[in-house]
């Protein structure tokens, strides 16, 4: 997974937390109808989306690998290249 999909998961998570908070669950019910879920539902949908999305962050990180550097037939060090 992509570091911005871990971003925007994380992200996702944040939001449904903050619909458990009463004054933004009523602000946002004008635009999705979320009346009728608890708010111990709404935190625990942000909980799972933030642990996803950590998890794809901590997995995308780009490992170092070490590529030789020639001259002639003779390695005279390493270069490191993220992937």
């Amino acid at each position: 997974m992509s570091r911005t999909l871990g971003y925007f998961l994380s992200a996702i998570g944040i939001f449904f937390m903050a619909l458990s908070i009463a004054p933004i669950k009523e602000a946002v019910s004008i635009i999705l109808p979320l009346a009728n879920i608890p708010g111990i539902y709404l935190i625990v949908i942000g909980v799972a989306f933030v642990i996803i999305g950590i998890t794809s962050l901590r997995n995308s990180k780009g490992k170092l690998i070490e590529l030789p550097i020639y001259q002639g037939k003779n390695v005279v060090g390493f270069r490191r290249t993220g992937k």
